[in-house]
């Protein structure tokens, strides 16, 4: 139970051509794909899933298979996974820039935009979580290099918010 409505449910799925695809159910009714919002229902009808997408229905048949979901109609079939989202730095350890979400919640604030310079310390978004509000800092100086989130979202545990890249080093001889 939440105070604000049912939390979106989201997936980064794995594609067969190797392409992935970012799918949110935020309501009963609407789904997003790719940021793309539509109109969606779904009903079982015995082992087929009837799907209606924006008005236009069609018949999928589909069966589970370890992680993959194989879904088909018209004489042809996909598998599908979920996309485990991993974000490593080039050394393989998390990229220490990396601004989450301390607890699942709604951005009540948003003090900095795309590109702009930061202290460490700075104040960068507001997570409201269980009445309490989490004001999440910059760890170091540098810039904003990622953007995630606006005012009112509800964001998940350990969701990435934001990314502070580190300046340059300045290169200089002495």
């Amino acid at each position: 139970w939440r105070p604000v409505g049912p939390a979106a449910l989201s997936w980064l799925l794995a594609l067969p051509d190797g392409g992935t695809r970012a799918v949110e159910l935020q309501a009963e009714e609407m789904l997003r794909v790719d940021g793309e919002l539509h109109r969606v229902a779904g009903a079982l009808v015995g082992d087929d899933l009837l799907v209606t997408l924006d008005g236009s229905t069609t018949r999928w048949c589909v069966a589970v298979d370890g992680a993959a979901t194989w879904v088909g109609s018209d004489g042809a079939a996909w598998a599908l996974s979920e996309q485990v989202r991993v974000l490593k730095a080039q050394d393989g350890h998390a990229h220490d820039g990396d601004i989450t979400s301390p607890m699942p919640g709604t951005v009540l604030a948003v003090h900095v935009q795309q590109d702009e310079t930061v202290s460490k310390g700075q104040p960068l978004v507001v997570v409201e979580a269980m009445k309490m509000e989490h004001t999440l800092t910059a760890p170091r100086d540098g810039t904003v290099g990622e953007l995630l989130v606006r005012v009112g979202q509800q964001v998940k545990v350990d969701e990435l918010l934001v990314t502070v890249t580190a300046p340059p080093h300045a290169s200089g001889t002495s």
